[in-house]
């Protein structure tokens, strides 16, 4: 390292002709980046190879990548690289062009791997599994999570906190015996849409202290013998002056007979009390049972207790001739949303492979139905005969609408009178492996007309499903089909401009604008490297996120590989990918949810993770617990209330979710950066 020498001369001494060197100080020189060091002119020709996330992610670094990122050239090669409509770029000036970039890559999240804001809560002591939880997806956002002792705690997630809104505890007050000797150990749970909440549990070892040495028989445990499971519902409360909350008062028991060759694999719950309960022969896993269970109105109204709630079970689903997947391995049960019908889910997949409309024990059959659709991909016939009229068509699994639109006065050719048209979105899983793309994930369109005198002018998700017309519009780059037990999780943004897919602990983000899919002419909207004109398909490249915090220090680095699956060929590099944590495996994702279009939540094996990929996050890490930086629903409204009854009182005395805040980060970002 350079270096110059400093020195300091003494006063009285400065007139003698042999000074005398009192204190030599080495003071370094800065070093300057190499990189910096090139001129305006190759600093911009790098920046114009450079991968588009990693051009996005620079703009933090310093104010001479900044400069020299706003040439034109380099604006406009990246923005022909990045979905969104290109017309009339060229004629806009470099300051707003320059905008435009910034905009859109916060949008699309380009480096969020790097630049996203990680908290991650850990469980309580007392927490039984994290695998046993319950996830609603809405408004509110809960999470319920099994303790030990027959305890459930419920949490509000929320953008900035976790909020605790209820510890409930299961009663067994009709079992004395039972609720003396026995404590309940929580198998499954699960939430309906109206957020009532089911808790599936058994009654576990004995409370009882060994004698190793009895004198009579009353010293002597109790014999362990075979009870009926235990389903118990916590209903959703309102009150006028409180709201909405849970109460273990407000809570219906209903025996589930126990099967001693099968245990209990899957629980949904419907809005009317009906529950669906999967059971499969532990080490046989292509054996399952699946019960439907009803909920008696009058005799939970008289007694809250019902011990023999009317069944109904399901015959064995249908298969295809060229199907080798089990046909009893069903595992995974969801009902709709107006409880109409029941979809069942095969081990770890995001869409399901089968449905039934038999959702009531009155019904006097349980008929299952395949999912199944057919989809052309070849947009062009590639064989040169003119009266070659042969398309390839290909199977697919159609997911449950995720957005619809809905058009009134559309004009058709097989009417002369205008009809009311409405689109759906959902993702579509091809099932056929003649289909080689590297990814078997796709996002599907349907439209379905209807007359303006019976259209109810409303989009019914549910009834998009029905459609039997899909037409494949984009493909997820990247995707991997789960190969353990628990398979690819998928969450859809509330405003469906994002996808997350978690396998392991690999998360994927997908950024889409589902306004420009219904449209169409989407040769306009994805780039040319993008754009398969004769499949007529595009494709959407993910982000990967971390999956939680490391041992020695953190990844998400910008990768040179880009997201594979080409669609019908091999895939464009320059991908911006964020690995895992270095110095330790990633969390395993049980589940995900987005609670708002930047805030994202998924319950792992280590407890809970947020991610805020919005455009101020900086890449912060936050290591928090569900047990001590968690407050109460109560704490929060006792304390506004004291601070409005007492006049004086200091607002700091209200309580802060966390009670270590960190110092807020300064306001600059990509997409506003600082001065």
């Amino acid at each position: 390292m350079k270096g110059e020498q400093v020195v300091t001369i003494s006063e009285a001494d400065a007139s003698d002709e042999d000074t005398e060197m009192e204190d030599v100080e080495t003071v370094p020189e800065p070093v300057r980046s190499l990189l910096l060091s090139l001129p305006a002119e190759v600093l911009q020709l790098v920046l114009f190879h450079a991968d588009t996330g990693a051009l996005f992610t620079s703009l933090l670094s310093c104010k001479t990548v900044f400069n020299a990122a706003q040439a034109k050239h380099v604006v406009l090669q990246h923005l022909n690289r990045m979905p969104g409509l290109r017309l009339g770029l060229q004629d806009l000036d470099t300051k707003l062009l320059f905008d435009t970039f910034r905009r859109r890559a916060a949008k699309g999240l380009y480096g969020a791997g790097v630049l996203a804001d990680i908290t991650r809560y850990e469980p309580c002591d007392d927490c039984t599994s994290m695998k046993r939880y319950a996830l609603y997806s809405g408004k509110p956002t809960l999470l319920a999570t099994a303790h030990e002792y027959g305890q459930v705690r419920i949490y509000e997630l929320t953008e900035e906190h976790v909020r605790q809104k209820a510890e409930l505890r299961i009663r067994l007050q009709w079992d004395d015996e039972l609720q003396r000797n026995y404590h309940m150990e929580i198998l499954r749970m699960a939430f309906s849409h109206d957020r009532d909440l089911a808790v599936l549990c058994r009654p576990k070892q004995p409370k009882f202290k060994p004698n190793y040495f009895p004198d009579n028989d009353e010293d002597k445990p109790p014999e362990t013998s075979k009870h009926k499971l235990k389903l118990v519902t916590f209903h959703r409360c309102h009150a006028k002056t409180k709201g909405h909350f849970y109460a273990s008062e407000q809570q219906e028991t209903r025996d589930i007979s126990f099967l001693s060759h099968k245990e209990p694999v899957g629980l949904a719950l419907a809005s009317k009390g009906n529950a669906c309960i999967t059971w499969r022969i532990p080490g046989q896993e292509e054996l399952t049972e699946v019960v439907l269970y009803g909920r008696n109105a009058q005799v939970m109204e008289a007694q809250e207790y019902d011990p023999h709630p009317q069944r109904l079970t399901y015959p064995d689903p249908p298969t295809r001739a060229n199907d080798t997947t089990p046909a009893r391995q069903i595992f995974t049960p969801f009902f709709s949303r107006s409880d109409r019908a029941i979809n069942f889910h095969l081990p770890g997949s995001p869409i399901h492979n089968w449905y039934t409309y038999s959702a009531s024990p009155d019904s006097t059959t349980g008929t299952i139905h395949p999912n199944t659709a057919y989809i052309t991909l070849d947009a062009l016939p590639s064989s040169p005969d003119p009266d070659f009229d042969s398309v390839p068509s290909y199977s697919f699994k159609i997911g449950i609408p995720f957005h619809g639109q809905h058009t009134a006065s559309v004009a058709v050719s097989y009417s002369a009178a205008p009809m009311c048209r409405t689109s759906y979105l959902a993702l579509g899983e091809c099932t056929d492996e003649q289909l080689d793309s590297g990814s078997n994930m796709f996002i599907c369109m349907t439209e379905i007309d209807a007359s303006p005198a019976l259209c109810s002018h409303a989009v019914n998700l549910d009834a998009g499903r029905r459609s039997s017309s899909w037409t494949a519009l984009a493909l997820l780059a990247g995707w991997k089909p789960g190969t353990s037990s628990l398979g690819t999780v998928v969450a859809v943004s509330p405003a469906c401009t994002r996808i997350a897919a978690a396998s392991w602990d690999r998360v994927l983000v997908w950024s889409l604008d589902p306004g420009l899919l219904h449209q169409g002419s989407l040769e306009t909207y994805f780039p040319a490297c993008d754009w398969n004109r004769r499949k007529g398909l595009g494709r959407l490249r993910p982000v990967r996120l971390q999956a939680g915090i490391g041992g020695k220090g953190w990844g998400g680095g910008i990768g040179g590989k880009g997201a594979g699956g080409g669609i019908g060929g091999k895939g464009a590099s320059g991908g911006v990918e964020g690995k895992a944590a270095v110095g330790g495996r990633g969390d395993v994702v049980y589940g995900l949810t987005w609670v708002s279009e930047t805030t994202l939540y998924a319950v792992t094996d280590r407890g809970l993770v947020r991610w805020d990929v919005g455009p101020e996050a900086k890449g912060a890490r936050e290591e928090l617990g569900l047990a001590y930086h968690v407050w109460s629903e109560f704490v929060f409204s006792f304390s506004f209330l004291l601070c409005i009854s007492t006049p004086g009182l200091p607002s700091s005395f209200i309580p802060s979710p966390n009670p270590n805040p960190t110092p807020p980060l300064p306001r600059s970002s990509p997409v506003f950066p600082r001065n």
